[in-house]
């Protein structure tokens, strides 16, 4: 039996919108497109969401690879609230899913500064049952780790879960955790697949 429904953040329920950030930023070009390897698609980036390294050390590491666009990695670590949107959907759809039946968790790889930053958008937080993010443990998904780490605090048995993320390594890694896991593509398309496996 399904009881509990698991959510990622980013680009399930809120829009990690680098793009749009670099937009305000005016990061356009050249200077874009260095940017972008530089941090959001860099080798420390991961490390931002784990938030072992101080975000002062990520920053610097970033930077070093940004060449002459060094300051403009200061600039967009200086605006963490710049990174998320919320979709509109997200803060009715929780309270559905539980008045349904299911218990509602997060498990998302999100960095402390940022998550604190964005927090008053994201205003599904106040209606989940509970998560784990990667900041508070130090470990990222798709690493068993991080699952374990929610499974252990809220006792949950990971085949009367679904989880739902858009990344399909993180989708691959749930599944061989025992987790029912959805690609997530739209609420429409999970909302039928949610009903699907429920039925089984």
């Amino acid at each position: 039996m399904i009881r509990n429904i698991v959510f990622d953040i980013g680009n399930v329920l809120a829009e990690f919108c680098w793009q749009k950030a670099f937009d305000k930023l005016g990061f356009t070009g050249e200077r874009r497109a260095v940017l972008t390897a530089a941090t959001v698609k860099g080798p420390w980036w991961n490390e931002y969401d784990r938030s072992v390294l101080s975000d002062a050390e990520i920053a610097a590491r970033c930077a070093a690879l940004a060449g002459e666009y060094a300051n403009d990695v200061y600039t967009l670590f200086a605006h963490p609230e710049y990174l998320i949107e919320t979709y509109p959907y997200a803060r009715d759809w929780i309270p559905d899913l539980r008045a349904r039946g299911y218990r509602v968790f997060l498990l998302s790889n999100f960095g402390k500064t940022s998550f604190e930053a964005n927090r008053p958008k994201m205003d599904f937080l106040d209606a989940v049952d509970g998560g784990v993010i990667s900041y508070e443990v130090g470990e990222l998904k798709p690493d068993r780790a991080i699952f374990r780490a929610l499974e252990e605090k809220y006792a949950l048995d990971p085949a009367e879960c679904i989880f739902l993320d858009d990344n399909a390594d993180n989708i691959a890694a749930a599944r061989s955790f025992g987790y029912h896991a959805l690609l997530f593509e739209s609420k429409e398309r999970a909302e039928r697949e949610i009903l699907e496996i429920g039925k089984r």
